[in-house]
């Protein structure tokens, strides 16, 4: 099941070369190519950190809208 985050900690994620690590299901790095693949998480050890871009290529993370962009104009 893929990890739901916002369009902003996305872009955020892609501004500042973070990897997601698929086994902490969290952003852990920086300086990770966008199209990194299996890079060493420097908090589990394990060899499964991804570029930000090539996770949600993969399917590994659900982009959602912002909780302040609620699609209203009121």
């Amino acid at each position: 099941m893929a990890t739901r985050i916002s369009i902003g900690s996305f872009e955020q994620a892609c501004e500042e070369y973070e990897g997601y690590c698929t086994a902490c299901q969290a952003f852990t790095r920086g300086e990770c190519e966008p199209d990194a693949r299996k890079y060493e998480c420097p908090d589990c050890g394990q060899r499964t950190v991804y570029g930000a871009e090539e996770a949600m290529m993969m399917g590994l993370l659900d982009i959602g809208m912002d909780e302040d962009d609620s699609g209203d104009d009121e």
